[in-house]
């Protein structure tokens, strides 16, 4: 019996088109071959036989298990493919969307006093951070995004983004760029350095996004953390398009399975980041091909600011361990 009818019928649940469409009007789109992405408000008919969706089952084990020796021939054989890859930009995006969607005040690094924790034990550090940062959100309602991180002693450190509810102590230090280095005292296992954040969300989501690499190698058993208090996606549209017709880059994450092909285009705006630097109309001027935002010797890098208070925290952890 031919299936036509719940091909139909799919086609009205699963699109190969995602779009994330932020606040500020930014887009991510991400575009498939097949369409995979299901619309979680649709459901298939129920009018479709129960035979039919029988036949249908049949037929994705068959094909399920011709997979499954295509890919056990393909890991014999060592396919150039990186489904790490693939994972680690899957958990960037989500990252880059949570630092979009909420209003995180503060960058900041934890530490570990090795006097008080054994920060080589992932499962001890693990435990004691867990349980902080529960008490935390009960009690004063924080909000964070965290993301750990291996020093390259092999201590485990921490780095997040945070809402402002802890009462920050200046340290007394400064960034080049002549930002104010906090320490955070509700912290007491370690060191710790917190800055202030501009509104530069994509630019901030773009620089915590980058301690997710192959090396993190899930530390805690996943590349992030998050408060369940936080808002997690943008709006969503799913729709259609002919994937032939999109001028980008094909990524394939697995090397046997040609409709599982990607296409990814973004429109992150900047706009509201020009301002902030005077030196902006300049460096465009003398630099015209140079992407924004500006270089590192740039007082006004807010990258470089993060980099320096990521630093000041790990450089005490290291005086400690001398």
């Amino acid at each position: 019996m031919p299936i036509n009818n719940l091909s139909l019928s799919e086609n009205q649940v699963f699109h190969n088109t995602k779009i994330k469409v932020y606040p500020d009007g930014s887009t991510n789109i991400t575009y498939c071959r097949q369409a995979i992405f299901k619309d979680s408000g649709t459901e298939i008919r129920e009018n479709v036989r129960e035979d039919v969706k029988a036949e249908v089952k049949a037929q994705r084990q068959e094909t399920d298990e011709l997979t499954l020796k295509r890919e056990e021939q393909n890991e014999r054989e060592k396919p150039a493919r990186d489904r790490t890859s693939e994972m680690i930009r899957i958990h960037r995006d989500r990252v880059r969307d949570i630092v979009i969607m909420n209003d995180f005040t503060h960058f900041l690094t934890i530490t570990f006093n090795p006097e008080e924790i054994d920060s080589f034990d992932v499962v001890t550090v693990r435990k004691k951070l867990s349980k902080w940062l529960h008490n935390q959100t009960v009690r004063k309602g924080l909000q964070y995004v965290l993301i750990p991180e291996l020093h390259k002693s092999g201590r485990i450190h921490a780095h997040a983004l945070i809402n402002d509810v802890f009462k920050l102590v200046d340290s007394g230090k400064r960034t080049k760029s002549g930002k104010v280095i906090y320490n955070c005292p509700e912290w007491r296992y370690g060191f710790t350095t917190a800055i202030p954040l501009d509104d530069q969300k994509i630019r901030v989501a773009n620089y915590v996004t980058k301690y997710i690499t192959k090396g993190s190698d899930k530390i805690f058993g996943k590349y992030f953390w998050s408060s369940k208090n936080i808002q997690r996606e943008p709006h969503v549209i799913l729709t259609d398009t002919d994937f032939s017709a999109v001028n980008a880059e094909v990524f394939q994450p697995l090397a046997f399975n040609d409709n599982l092909q990607f296409k990814y285009e973004s429109n992150f705006m900047y706009l509201a980041d020009v301002p902030k630097c005077s030196l902006f109309a300049e460096c465009k001027r003398k630099y015209p091909d140079r992407k924004y935002p500006p270089c590192n010797g740039c007082p006004n890098n807010l990258e470089s600011a993060l980099d320096e208070c990521a630093m000041l925290a790990t450089e005490m952890e290291d005086l400690l361990n001398e």
